[in-house]
């Protein structure tokens, strides 16, 4: 065997530099070729990145413009501040305060200091969702799913949206107080849903207005409660449009890590 070999190598070494060429050139196309398609069958089965636009899922997911600061001075930055740049240049709008392991989203007006924000830059997230996560597995309570947008909001131009699950089909939801209610319980689990206030903002019913989740459709709502289309508005998103569950964000790569 290792006789042939070498005598493959001088044989190749013997060939003319055209033919030479030819051989390395096949060789590394045939390389790339397997390469793209083994690429595209893992984006179109597997895994697929993804870009957050907007600030609907802020302070998980940030596609806005933002300036991170350090609220108590110890060294580490605990305070996101978003700002529209389309109306009220250079004041914060979303203030979220990071309390242990989580944000909250206070009044602004409870942080005089940074009603003028400083240091903005636009932050676009890039995320994996992985594509399979619910062909063997059910969707959970506080998943972050990307789905196809329904038919009733659809727009060619986000085909796509990003939200917080929080219901399932079938499940009485109300908001109160800011609280998440479910079949009359405040919801205390997972952390990922019971963190978040949520406000009445975008809903088509009053606070307090229990609305019954259709069979076969999940409800959606972003985490920036207060600027966030979803299913307080629209309604559910059938079962069949769930794309898959982020679960990795790659960029910016300050931020790098699993999605909770």
């Amino acid at each position: 065997m290792t006789k042939k070999k070498k005598s493959e190598e001088v044989d190749k070494k013997d060939l003319p530099k055209g033919e030479r060429f030819y051989l390395w050139w096949r060789e590394w196309t045939d390389a790339f070729v397997f390469a793209f398609f083994l690429a595209m069958l893992i984006r179109t089965f597997v895994v697929e990145l993804y870009k957050i636009p907007t600030g609907s899922m802020t302070p998980t997911l940030v596609g806005d413009w933002v300036a991170e600061q350090d609220w108590d001075k110890d060294g580490t930055k605990d305070l996101i501040l978003v700002q529209s740049v389309s109306k009220h240049r250079g004041r914060a709008q979303w203030v979220f305060l990071k309390e242990g392991n989580h944000y909250k989203q206070p009044p602004l007006y409870v942080y005089p200091d940074y009603k003028f924000v400083t240091g903005i830059k636009e932050r676009n997230d890039r995320i994996l969702v992985n594509k399979l996560a619910y062909f063997f597995n059910k969707p959970k309570r506080g998943d972050p799913i990307v789905f196809k947008v329904p038919e009733n909001i659809f727009d060619p131009n986000k085909p796509y949206f990003i939200k917080r699950l929080v219901g399932f089909g079938g499940e009485r939801i109300s908001i109160t107080d800011g609280h998440l209610y479910i079949n009359d319980e405040m919801v205390t689990e997972p952390e990922q849903v019971a963190r978040v206030y949520y406000a009445n903002m975008w809903s088509l019913y009053p606070p307090g207005t229990e609305v019954k989740i259709p069979d076969n459709e999940v409800y959606g709502f972003g985490d920036n409660s207060y600027n966030s289309l979803d299913s307080r508005r629209w309604g559910g998103i059938p079962f069949v449009n769930l794309k898959g569950k982020a679960f990795f964000r790659w960029w910016p790569p300050s931020k790098i890590g699993f999605i909770k």
